[in-house]
Formats: C-alpha cells, sequence, structure tokens
C-alpha cells in the first residue's frame, strides 16, 4: 500500500519538480531556485508546509478523493521533517506572502496530483506551466522581501545579470498571469513593480534588436500606452540609434504628455534630427498640448541654423512670459551666436533683469564662438560670480586663438583648477604646436583622465610625429588605470597608418573587442583606413562586414581602399550600394571613385562620374578630382585632352597633377609636351631631381642624347643639394626610423649588405627589363 501510494503520489510531484528543471531554459532554473527558497520561507508560520504531499493529501482527504490513512500521514510528516530541519533560519517571511504562496502552489500542485489520481491518460499541460509562474506571480505581487529586491532590483539593475537579458531581456516577464494583474494604488502594487522592472530594461538596452524584444513584450501586456514607460522608451530609442522607432511609438500614442514631447525634442536634437524636432513642435501645438519650462530650450536648440524658425519660437516665448527664465536665455543666447547673430543675442542678454554665472557664460561663450576675444574679456572683467566652468570658457578662449601666454595668465588665476582647466591648457599647447610644453604640463597635471592623454596622443600626430603617438599610447597602457576610449584608438590607428605598423594595428584590433569597442562605427573606420594602409585589404573588407552601424567615412574609407589596392570593380559597385541606400556622397567618395576608374582605365565611366559630381550633387571640384581626371587621361594616351582639361581647373594645377602628365609623355614618347610639363614643375618644385631624370630618359628615347646628358647633369647638381631622405619601418611591433647614407643606426653593416645583394640582383637582364615595362606602366 505505502508502495503504491509513493508511486502514485510522492513520485508525480517530484516529477513535475524534475520535468521543469529538466526541460525548462536557464529562466525556468531560476525561478525554480526562487520557487524551492519561497517555499523554505513557510517554515516559520507552518510545521511542515515545504513536503507539498502533506498538504495535498489533506485537501484531497477533505474533498472525499483520499482515504485517510495514518499510516501514510506519518510517512509524509517525517519527510517534512527533515526538510524543517533542513531549511531553518534560512530567510524571513511575511503573513500576506505566505497565504498567497502556499494558496497558489497548493491549490496548483492540487490540481496537478489529482488528474493523476483521477488516472486520466493525457495530462493537461496548463497546470505544469503554471507552477513556475505561480510562484513567480507571488514574487512580483508582493515586494517585501529579499528575494523579489534581488529578482526585481539587483537582477535588473546589476551588470552582470544584463549581460545575461542580452539574449532575451523580458524573458521574466513572459507570463500571461502577471500580464493580467490589476493596477492598484499602492507603491507597491503589481503595476507598479512591471514598470520599474521594464525601465530597468529599457536602460540596458544598446541595440535595436534589444528595444524591439522589450517592445514587443511591452505591446502584449498593453504597457506601450503607460505614461510612465512611455518617455522612457523614447529615450532607449534614441540611445539605441534608432529614431524611427521613437516616432512610430509617439505616434501610437493617443495624447502623449508634456514629458513625453520634452523626450523626443532632446532625442531629435541629439540625433541631429532638428526639422523633426520643429516639425513636432508645431504638432504640439496644434494638439494644445501645454508646455512648461523645460520645453522651450529643448525647441530653440533645434532652431540652430534656421534664423526664421527661432525668432517665432523667441517671441512665442515672450508671449509665454518664460523669456527671462534661466533656463531659456541661455539656449537663446546660443542660437543667435551660432547663426552669426551676435548683437540679437547681446540684446537677449542685456534684456535679463537678473544675471546668473550660468547666463554670463552663455554670453562670453557667444563672442568666443565668433572669435571675438576682447569683447568676452571685457564680460569676463564684469562678472561678480565665476564658477569654474565661466574660468574654463574664458581659458579655453584664448588656447583656440593660440594666445598661450594670455591663457596661461588666467589659469594661473583659477583658485581650484579641475582637470578640465588642465586639459584646455594641454590641447591648447598641442594645437600651437608647442610639444615640449604640452610634454612638461602633462607631467605636472595633478590627476589625468582619458582626455588628458587624448590632448597629448592628438598632438604629436597633428604634427605628424607619430612614432611618439606609439610611445605614448604604450605609457598609457603600462603605467596608468585610464581606459582607452574611442578617441584614443582612433588617434593610434592613424598612427599606425601612416607608419605601416600593421603588427601594432592587428593588436590594437584586438584590444578594441577586449574593451568592447570593436563595434565602434569611429573605431571601424579607423581599422578600416589602417589595413587599407597596411595592405591588407581583406582585412579591411572583414571589418567593414563586420559593422553594425556605417556612416559616411566608412563608405568613403572602403571605397578608396579598394581603389587603391586596384580592385576597381569592388569600389564601384560598393558606390552603387552606397546610392540604392540614400547615402548621399561627398567629395572625397568621389576622390575614390575617380581613383577607381583610373586603375581600371574607364575614360567614359571617369567623365561620366565627374559630371555626376558636379551637375547632380552640385559638389565643386577639388584638386584631387582634377588630379584623377588628368591622370586618367593622361594614362589613356590623351594628352591633349588631359592638357586641356588642365588649363580649365578653376585652381592652379600642383605638381603632382604635372608629374601625372609628365610621366605619360614618357611612356607616349612625347617630348615637346614634355619640355612644357617640365617648365611648369622647374616653377613649382624647382629642386626636385627625379623630373629632371625623366626630361632625360625621355630624350634617350628619341635619340637627343645631348639633351638627356645635359638634364642627368642638372640632376646630378641638384642630387647633391638635396636632404637626405628619412624612412620608418616596423621590426617586430617596434618603429625604427633611418636616414639615407646614415651609418649612425647600430645594424648598418647589414643593411647595407641586403641592399648590396638586391642591387646584383636588380642589374640582371630580366629584372631590368621587367622594371623597364613596370615603370612604364605605372608612374
Amino acid at each position: 500500500m505505502v508502495s503504491w501510494r509513493y508511486i502514485t503520489s510522492v513520485i508525480p510531484i517530484g516529477a513535475m519538480f524534475a520535468m521543469t528543471l529538466w526541460l525548462g531554459n536557464i529562466a525556468y532554473l531560476y525561478i525554480s531556485v526562487a520557487f524551492a527558497q519561497m517555499l523554505k520561507a513557510l517554515v516559520r508560520i507552518i510545521p511542515s508546509p515545504y513536503c507539498v504531499p502533506v498538504a495535498v493529501f489533506f485537501l484531497g482527504a477533505a474533498a472525499g478523493l483520499e482515504a485517510m490513512s495514518c499510516k501514510m500521514f506519518t510517512i509524509m510528516l517525517a519527510i517534512s521533517i527533515g526538510v524543517v530541519v533542513a531549511s531553518y533560519g534560512e530567510i524571513s517571511i511575511s503573513w500576506v506572502g505566505v497565504v498567497y504562496r502556499m494558496g497558489g502552489v497548493v491549490g496548483t500542485q492540487y490540481t496537478t496530483v489529482q488528474s493523476f489520481f483521477k488516472g486520466f491518460t493525457r495530462l493537461r499541460p496548463y497546470p505544469l506551466i503554471l507552477l513556475p509562474f505561480t510562484a513567480l506571480a507571488g514574487v512580483v505581487a508582493y515586494n517585501n522581501h529579499k528575494l523579489e529586491k534581488e529578482i526585481w532590483s539587483c537582477g535588473l539593475h546589476d551588470p552582470t545579470r544584463r549581460q545575461f537579458l542580452k539574449h532575451d531581456l523580458l524573458i521574466e516577464l513572459n507570463s500571461a498571469t502577471i500580464g493580467k494583474l490589476p493596477l492598484l494604488p499602492s507603491p507597491s502594487s503589481p503595476r507598479r513593480l512591471i514598470e520599474g522592472a521594464v525601465a530597468s530594461l529599457l536602460a540596458a538596452c544598446r541595440t535595436p534588436d534589444h528595444l524591439l524584444q522589450v517592445q514587443s513584450r511591452v505591446v502584449a501586456h498593453g504597457l506601450h500606452r503607460d505614461p510612465f514607460l512611455a518617455p522612457r522608451f523614447a529615450a532607449a530609442s534614441f540611445r539605441c540609434g534608432a529614431p524611427a522607432i521613437a516616432h512610430r511609438s509617439f505616434d501610437q500614442i493617443p495624447e502623449p504628455t508634456t514629458v513625453l514631447y520634452n523626450v523626443m525634442f532632446k532625442g531629435y536634437n541629439a540625433a541631429g534630427l532638428r526639422r523633426g524636432a520643429l516639425a513636432l513642435f508645431r504638432r504640439m501645438r496644434r494638439r494644445g498640448v501645454l508646455h512648461n519650462r523645460f520645453t522651450f530650450p529643448l525647441v530653440i536648440k533645434s532652431c540652430s541654423g534656421a534664423s526664421v524658425e527661432g525668432e517665432q519660437v523667441h517671441c512665442l516665448a515672450i508671449k509665454s512670459g518664460v523669456e527671462a527664465c534661466g533656463f531659456v536665455v541661455p539656449a537663446l543666447i546660443e542660437m543667435y551666436s551660432s547663426d552669426g547673430a551676435i548683437g540679437s543675442a547681446r540684446k537677449v542678454f542685456d534684456a535679463m533683469p537678473e544675471r546668473n554665472v550660468v547666463t554670463w557664460t552663455a554670453i562670453i561663450s557667444a563672442y568666443l564662438s565668433v572669435s571675438n576675444v576682447q569683447s568676452a574679456r571685457e564680460l569676463f572683467d564684469q562678472t561678480v560670480e565665476r564658477d569654474v566652468i565661466l574660468w574654463n570658457t574664458i581659458v579655453s578662449g584664448y588656447a583656440r586663438c593660440g594666445d598661450m601666454a594670455t591663457a596661461m595668465e588666467l589659469f594661473a588665476l583659477i583658485p581650484d583648477p579641475d582637470i578640465i582647466a588642465w586639459n584646455t591648457i594641454l590641447l591648447g599647447f598641442a594645437n600651437v604646436g608647442n610639444l615640449t610644453a604640452c610634454e612638461c604640463l602633462f607631467g605636472e597635471m595633478p590627476e589625468r583622465n582619458v582626455f588628458s592623454w587624448n590632448g597629448l596622443l592628438g598632438g604629436y600626430a597633428h604634427h605628424a610625429q607619430y612614432y611618439k603617438v606609439l610611445d605614448v599610447f604604450n605609457q598609457m597602457l603600462c603605467s596608468s588605470d585610464v581606459k582607452a576610449n574611442d578617441a584614443t584608438l582612433v588617434t593610434v590607428l592613424s598612427a599606425c597608418a601612416r607608419l605601416g605598423a600593421l603588427e601594432m594595428g592587428r593588436w590594437i584590433h584586438s584590444y578594441a573587442k577586449s574593451i568592447g569597442l570593436n563595434a565602434n562605427v569611429y573605431v571601424g573606420n579607423g581599422l578600416i583606413d589602417m589595413y587599407a594602409k597596411c595592405g591588407c585589404i581583406d582585412d579591411a573588407v572583414e571589418v567593414y562586414n563586420a559593422m553594425p552601424r556605417r556612416d559616411l567615412i566608412t563608405w568613403n574609407s572602403m571605397i578608396g581602399g579598394l581603389a587603391m589596392h586596384g580592385r576597381g570593380v569592388e569600389a564601384l559597385q560598393l558606390f552603387n550600394k552606397m546610392k540604392s541606400i540614400s547615402e548621399r556622397p561627398d567629395g572625397i567618395t568621389f576622390v575614390g571613385v575617380l581613383s577607381a576608374c583610373v586603375h581600371m582605365g574607364l575614360v567614359e565611366d571617369g567623365l561620366m562620374f565627374f559630371r555626376m559630381m558636379t551637375e547632380d550633387y552640385k559638389i565643386v571640384p577639388w584638386i584631387e578630382h582634377c588630379g584623377c581626371m588628368v591622370d586618367l587621361l593622361s594614362r589613356a594616351g590623351l594628352l591633349t585632352e588631359a592638357l586641356g582639361f588642365i588649363r580649365k581647373m578653376p585652381m592652379e594645377p600642383d605638381c603632382v597633377i604635372w608629374n601625372s602628365l609628365l610621366r605619360a609623355c614618357q611612356i607616349h614618347k612625347n617630348v615637346v609636351l614634355a619640355e612644357l610639363v617640365l617648365n611648369q614643375l622647374t616653377r613649382l618644385v624647382p629642386d626636385d631631381v627625379a623630373n629632371y631624370i625623366v626630361l632625360s630618359n625621355i630624350y634617350g628615347a628619341s635619340g637627343r642624347w645631348k639633351d638627356a646628358a645635359r638634364m642627368k647633369q642638372i640632376a646630378k647638381q641638384k642630387s647633391a643639394e638635396k636632404t637626405p631622405g628619412c624612412s620608418l619601418i616596423e621590426v617586430n611591433s617596434q618603429v625604427v626610423e633611418f636616414f639615407s647614407t646614415d651609418a649612425r643606426h647600430p645594424q648598418t653593416w647589414k643593411i647595407y649588405k641586403v641592399l648590396e645583394e638586391l642591387t646584383n640582383v636588380l642589374k640582371l637582364p630580366a629584372v631590368e627589363v621587367e622594371l623597364i615595362e613596370l615603370c612604364m606602366f605605372d608612374s
């Protein structure tokens, strides 16, 4: 009898728990653990509630479905006592939670067990499904226990748990029971708890996919129109770079609040969609939604570059009586100054009855934005109250103008300069090229952040000291706790591209992955540029394909890199793909496109793209565009057309353009045009020896040996006066610098030995013929 009861009652109940664990995913595992802890909480109130078979047994006996057996009761009670001893004192509970949980758990299990007892051949699935969700409903409904706080607070606010939530952000809300919970007025009501949980999940979203997942669950539970969640969802949409999602969700709300409108204004401004913000403001006015003091600064910011709309919003602010508000005045000053209307900005400032340090800072910044340092200084001297932001503003104004002497004088007067003030002076010295002072100031800084290191790195990069950039970056990683950001990596990757430091660039790529910046669009652009310039175009393509988001620089870098490596077909295909997604090309884009045409010899296509640039996109040709066209025509042997194009150029041709034509004259043996080109080159770069050598070769190919000898003599004289060349090479992740005819390198004898061997190889007849053909083919 005992065995039969054990098989028909105890084992089915255990099987329910086991199947919940075995068949459930990781979320069910979390829920089951919470369920076990919840049942242990009942120990202090009820003698043996943990072992649910006891409760089921009594309920079955009371309903007449079970035969009362003292022997069976004794066995179950013994099991329960063992659980009581094991779990005593582990957790505290409340009466309300006990009653709710016990009722839900016992009721659910009673239904399921009775299904077994009645001998149903097919078990209805809903009791097993409701089993973990009933426990979760109790957790959500009564947030008065440390377990609930762990699930609904720590679990959603802890970064480690957020990593788990990335793949299924709302798995905790996947319950129809929770979605139907009523809205209670109590602060601890289920609705309020769900709102707080969803708000935390929205803060954890980092991609549009995460956002859409949250949105689908929120809509399913009828929370998409919730006045508490709607502004947070809109803010998360803009933060994830999905303004379209924010706009669609906004349109689904019948009566948007002022707070939601303000969030939309702020998001549109951050995304650069200022016209959209103004259109939304007109819509807000038509609907009669009242604005508050935070609305006008956000809308005014959208009017930068739109003077008419800005004046209209200013008039509306006057009618609304908020013109003199401390939030509105700085926004008006910034708006007028951004449009160059500094006089209007000054009128707004003068009309303000009471001025604070914020308004003083705004008007001083306005004058500095138009490089009127004198007026800014006059206003600064009139201020009574000065905070660190005002000090930093005036110091940065002098630093941007290059007046570092005055900037240092003001910096010395700051009572307690913060790190922003130090960084401002550091950037000032870097911009004027005083790297010695920059290094000294960097060493004196009481503390350094990532912007301090970026300032020093940027100074070296701006003045072409790329090997110094790599040294400082290594120092930053080894001797400080500062974590690099995207600007740091972009600067260092640019230095690697200039130096050809491929191994260092690969290491930075791995480092970017380790700190989570490999998906950053700016870092991705830097990696594409670095790999392309270091000769690894396949790696650049791989980075491009892996980028989740691309901007115009991404397209330009990839098109230019493919063109530079002779893969013109792919470059033009990428350009067509760029146009198909309505990405507007700029001048840099067409430099890459025209370069691709040059490498492929597509004269007609090149002319077509040049016309497209000037006529369709209204881009004024740069000298780089003209250089590509001259090179394209010259390589095709259209020397007369190339010369005619040069003469029609809107700017004076530089030595690069004339050199392209000179190399073409060498290939096509046009002596007359070559002499004309050399005269132009002599005027621009009189000391360039290569030009005389090219003309000497042209004379030799035409049989004019005396003229060839004369050109070689001139080249020999110029070569004696030439500054020795310098080169850099990466060896074992170290950049080595060496000069022409330099004997200071510690391995000079090895270098010259290798050069001698290479020279002997180049003198071989077969190699010499190949070199001549190569020089004639590619200038």
